[in-house]
């Protein structure tokens, strides 16, 4: 159990560093998100990370759950 969790924590650290140069981009103003789009992104998302906790999903969720 212990690789899995190693695995889990990679895995998020890589997911949250994939967003940065997106933020980044949002603070200097070179990209304008629309709301609308977080809006369905995120329901969705959420309804995937939900799904996977329900099923028994552990550390292999939480990189779904960082999107959010």
């Amino acid at each position: 159990m212990e690789y899995k969790l190693l695995i889990g924590y990679f895995a998020l650290f890589f997911g949250i560093i994939g967003y940065i140069p997106y933020y980044r981009d949002i603070f200097r103003g070179k990209t304008k998100p629309h709301v609308f789009t977080w809006l369905i992104i995120t329901i969705i998302i959420s309804f995937g990370f939900y799904a996977q906790i329900k099923d028994g999903g552990s550390v292999g969720a939480w990189v779904t759950g960082a999107r959010r």
